[in-house]
């Protein structure tokens, strides 16, 4: 199986891994059940608000050109608008499933690769977890910092034709390189070496990437894919690591 291809269909595969372990199924559930609540409390809301916007921001646009009175082209933009909207709406609700329910992801992500053999299950130790902790918690703000920046230029990017298309597959690569974040944090790595790893290995993680943009079209339904999109990015990061030269992580 090509490397693109499993990136593809990681989601698929990382349901597969959780249907087939009781401890997996434990850890998936309860981000199901936040993602539900989430999408009904504030997708609808989102959905109203890109009712009210679309026609605003179409008319707005073709004002700079001079061209809002030309109806077909009006119509042919607002209708153009909506699949940018949809992506824009989904990664919002991505990121407030993801604020709300990181821990778990992370522990499902570190289960999976426990249960790869490509991170050794040890013992809870408090000391070396506090420690881990810190540097993990500074290396996620560097990286937020990074993609918000990285972020902001692409939702600039979006609302120009041509460029809009660049904007989104950018887009679906931060939200792949994000989940399987959750991995390479399991790992240990420094953000250096995350950013090497996922360039290493560019056509598993793109195709996961493109597996993610085509379920955001959905709002809603990367929250409800969202665990075994994290279970399928570990399984990514398992085929992917170097044993020998990336190591185990053997300390919490």
């Amino acid at each position: 199986m090509s490397a693109f291809f499993f990136g593809l269909t990681a989601v698929w595969h990382g349901y597969r891994a959780i249907f087939g372990s009781q401890r997996l199924k434990l850890w998936a559930l309860l981000p199901i059940i936040v993602a539900v609540i989430v999408f009904l409390a504030f997708g609808t809301v989102g959905l109203s608000q890109i009712v009210q916007w679309n026609p605003i921001v179409t008319t707005s646009l073709l004002s700079l050109v001079g061209l809002e009175s030309v109806t077909w082209l009006w119509w042919l933009v607002a209708i153009g608008l909506w699949p940018i909207w949809f992506l824009l709406l989904g990664l919002a609700l991505y990121l407030l499933a993801r604020l709300v329910v990181a821990p778990l992801y992370s522990m499902l992500a570190e289960r999976t690769l426990v249960e790869t053999g490509v991170r050794v299950d040890e013992p809870f130790r408090t000391l070396s977890w506090m420690a881990l902790t810190a540097r993990m918690a500074w290396i996620s703000v560097l990286k937020s910092l990074l993609f918000a920046v990285v972020g902001m230029l692409l939702f600039g990017f979006s609302f120009i034709p041509g460029l809009n298309v660049l904007a989104t597959i950018g887009f679906v690569h931060i939200v792949a390189f994000d989940i399987c974040d959750y991995s390479f944090e399991a790992m240990g790595w420094p953000l250096a070496a995350r950013f090497k790893h996922f360039r290493a290995h560019w056509p598993a993680f793109s195709g996961f990437a493109f597996g993610l943009g085509v379920a955001m079209l959905i709002p809603g339904l990367n929250l409800l894919l969202l665990p075994g999109a994290v279970v399928g990015g570990a399984l990514i990061v398992s085929r992917t690591v170097d044993r020998a030269r990336d190591g185990i992580l053997v300390e919490r």
